[in-house]
């Protein structure tokens, strides 16, 4: 036998719209979904009227919209890629949540307007909200599956990508940069690279300071969190640019064809150290100062100098592959 199409949205009323379906243990709901669920239910039982409901969707509509603007002036800045297929998914994700709100808006339609399939237009429109937030739980986790395959050095000599807590190679047994706690000369994102640097690799040290940001921004952690990682950080990257003569002296030991390019490549990667400083130092005036254009446009040269240093990764990367 067919099953009654309204019969898992819970008992339909011939006197009133039907109940949305029951929450899903499987299923995360985020707090707009929450939101819409727990005043749908209020109107289904009478304790909310059709503008209760209204207002709620012209809540979240406004929630969205402050995102998405968050969003553009993100990529404006050039702290987000547009072009990210992780940056287009999120993007997506929200206007998939707008078009839903518009949906369940058309539940209260004007007088004139006909009131047949009491609650069809809500329920569709909630099934879209699900969607949206789905995308948006597959988008976060791809983030961070992103930010962990950035936790690796690469050896300056045979370009091994070894596990971010090494202190010398696998493969050649030569001392890593930085020890136990990394290097920012050679910390970066390993995906892509044997097709070239493709747009977007940077430094850990900037994965976890711009992770900070957006997690202070959204509530998630508190201003001495953000100030602790930003301090964190910055002694890590100033231990970096103490123990250069370190990479000098190691270079010595490279075969004579890829010493130059490798000290060009130090050379390069002090630069973007002095550059990282300079960039955390404005980054915490925006706190003495309360005034956050000064995190904002310190983000930002922090990941031009975590390009740089990438780039001084691939110069290494590429000396020490033609001196094999």
């Amino acid at each position: 036998m067919d099953r009654d199409p309204h019969e898992e949205a819970g008992a339909v009323s011939p006197d009133g719209p039907p109940s949305l379906p029951a929450r899903s243990a499987e299923r995360a709901e985020s707090p707009s979904l929450s939101m819409l669920r727990s005043v749908w239910d209020a109107y289904v039982h009478g304790e909310a009227t059709p503008e209760d409901v209204l207002g709620v969707l012209d809540t979240v509509t406004g929630f969205i919209n402050f995102e998405l603007e968050t969003l553009r002036q993100q990529a404006l800045k050039g702290i987000s890629d547009p072009e990210s297929p992780t940056f287009q998914k999120i993007v997506g994700a929200f206007e998939l949540h707008l078009e839903a709100i518009d949906r369940m808006a058309e539940e209260f339609p004007d007088e004139s307007d006909s009131e047949d399939d009491l609650g069809e237009a809500f329920l569709e429109g909630f099934g879209l909200a699900q969607k949206a937030t789905q995308q948006l739980i597959e988008a976060h986790a791809q983030t961070m599956e992103h930010i962990q395959a950035m936790a690796t050095v690469g050896c300056i000599f045979c370009s091994h990508a070894n596990a971010r807590e090494s202190q010398r190679c696998a493969r050649c047994g030569r001392p890593l940069p930085g020890g136990p706690a990394g290097s920012s000369f050679t910390l970066v994102n390993q995906e892509g690279l044997e097709a070239g640097p493709p747009v977007g690799e940077v430094t850990q040290n900037y994965a976890m300071v711009a992770e900070a940001v957006e997690n202070w921004r959204n509530g998630s952690i508190q201003t001495e969190e953000l100030l602790t990682t930003l301090e964190d950080v910055e002694q890590r990257l100033a231990c970096h640019r103490d123990e250069s003569q370190q990479y000098y002296d190691e270079i010595k030991q490279a075969p004579p064809q890829a010493q130059a390019a490798l000290s060009e490549a130090v050379a390069m990667t002090e630069e973007g150290l002095i550059q990282s400083l300079a960039a955390i130092e404005k980054m915490k005036l925006a706190f003495d100062k309360e005034d956050d254009s000064y995190l904002e446009s310190g983000l930002h040269e922090f990941e031009k100098a975590s390009n740089l240093m990438v780039q001084a990764y691939h110069a290494s990367r590429e000396a020490a592959c033609k001196a094999r």
